[in-house]
């Protein structure tokens, strides 16, 4: 599934104005698919901003800081860590 496919999919939960998934999550997209789908069933709310790859990190950005009534990224770094390691594990496999 491509990152347009994904944006497509959740294109209901990209927040106004966000890019969604911009970069290629292909080799995990399977992952990534359950791992949003996990996120909008334990948080109705949840909207997604952008998932994307910067300087060979993932960085992953939500509005979970707005669900928790908090102003802590904590989770969305646990997230995008997430993400991250998923994608090395899946790459040392190919």
């Amino acid at each position: 599934m491509s990152a347009k496919s994904l944006n497509h999919k959740f294109r209901n939960r990209i927040e106004d104005g966000f890019a969604g998934v911009e970069s290629n999550f292909e080799p995990i997209d399977r992952y990534l698919d359950r791992l949003l789908r996990l996120l909008i069933h334990r948080h109705p709310g949840f909207k997604l901003k952008q998932i994307k790859i910067k300087m060979f990190e993932v960085c992953f950005y939500s509005n979970l800081h707005l669900i928790f009534k908090d102003d802590d990224r904590e989770r969305d770094h646990t997230v995008s860590v997430k993400i991250q390691a998923r994608l090395e594990k899946q790459s040392k496999k190919t």
